[in-house]
């Protein structure tokens, strides 16, 4: 494991609270992955054999409708984990989860997790805090989405990726995609761009979109 692994990871909602003894097992007991961009990290129906953390690049969350159209349920930036739900109730995968681009994810097994918890109940404790966070974020999304015009879930969707962002303003995610985040057609988002674009609050580019005001996407953000 790199420094810089450490590093993200001192920062996450797991690690920040353990006692030393009880970070180190953690640490020993994690396994470093890379996906390359477009691999699956797991499957909808998979076993729930291991949950793991991003440290560096972009893991997609996704299910596919009845119609068969592709529905992106959020993009998980660092440091985050993803997988604990299934983990902790022992049942199938709910989702496909793939690596947008090169991603690299810090793992740690099942068996090795629940043994961790019975040594250290902070563990578990912060597995329950995570999944928490996760739980309100997607009531939070499901409330927008019933609730606010397509403009401000554009707005609160980028807000929402810069904030995990670490001051970047470049967002490396296409219309497409885009509106597969917030339930849209492509052309609500081209159209909404658009028109941003033109008020110098973002800049398209391929596959990308940088914000340049955002304060004034926050303002939009806020309804």
């Amino acid at each position: 494991m790199l420094a810089s692994d450490r590093a993200a990871l001192s920062n996450d909602p797991i690690f920040s609270n353990l006692v030393p003894a009880a970070r180190a097992d953690l640490y020993a007991a994690l396994r470093i992955q890379n996906y390359a961009s477009g691999e699956a990290v797991f499957r909808l129906g998979d076993p729930p054999n291991a949950f793991c953390c991003v440290l560096s690049g972009e893991l997609e969350v996704s299910t596919v409708t009845p119609s068969g159209a592709k529905h992106i349920a959020v993009h998980i930036f660092p440091v985050r984990w993803v997988g604990e739900l299934s983990f902790l109730d022992g049942l199938p995968r709910t989702h496909d989860v793939t690596a947008r681009r090169a991603s690299r994810l810090a793992q740690i097994s099942a068996s090795d997790i629940r043994r961790l918890m019975r040594r250290h109940d902070e563990i578990y404790k912060g597995l329950v805090a995570n999944l928490c966070a996760n739980t309100r974020l997607i009531y939070r999304f499901f409330d927008d989405f019933q609730k606010r015009s397509a403009e401000t879930l554009v707005a609160l969707s980028l807000m929402e990726i810069l904030s995990q962002r670490g001051g970047s303003r470049d967002i490396e995610l296409s219309q497409q995609a885009l509106a597969d985040r917030i339930g849209a057609s492509r052309q609500t988002i081209n159209a909404v761009l658009s028109r941003w674009e033109d008020r110098g609050l973002v800049h398209r580019s391929y596959r990308k979109v940088t914000v340049l005001d955002p304060d004034a996407l926050g303002d939009i953000a806020a309804g």
